[in-house]
This record gives structure tokens, C-alpha cells and sequence, in this order.
């Protein structure tokens, strides 16, 4: 699934204004020439939210709540 450059922004609008999955979903087949399923709704939004607010992996989590550098103590071994 790769929706235009326009239908994508309009997805990272309707996930800021916190719309639904499934009409995500229907956006997406009614604006575009795709076909997804849920499944690559889900892994749209996840792409989006990891980079829009990177301090959402576990890594990052962990960083900012235990004071550490994970990062680069992991990217040491």
C-alpha cells in the first residue's frame, strides 16, 4: 500500500484528530486506487506515530523513565 502524497497527509491529520481505524480504512480505499486491509492500516499508523513521536520505543521509554542511555550502550555490543 503506498497512498499518494496528499492522501497520506490527510491520514497523519486524521490520526492527529484520533479517527478511527476502520474509517482510516474506508478514507484510504474511497481516495486512492489501493485495496488495503487492516493489517496495513495498523503498520501505516505505526510508521507514522514512530516517526512523528520518536520517543515511543521501548528504548526511548526506558531512556527517559530509568535516566539512561540505552541507546548507545546497546549499540556498543
Amino acid at each position: 500500500m503506498q497512498p499518494t502524497t496528499e492522501a497520506l497527509n490527510e491520514v497523519k491529520k486524521l490520526r492527529k484528530a484520533v479517527v478511527y481505524r476502520k474509517k482510516i480504512l474506508i478514507y484510504i480505499c474511497d481516495s486512492t486506487d489501493s485495496e488495503p486491509c487492516m493489517v496495513d492500516v495498523h503498520n501505516l499508523l505505526a510508521k507514522l506515530k514512530s516517526e512523528m513521536d520518536p520517543g515511543t520505543s521501548l528504548i526511548g521509554f526506558l531512556d527517559a523513565t530509568h535516566d539512561t542511555n540505552l541507546e548507545r550502550s546497546c549499540n556498543t555490543q
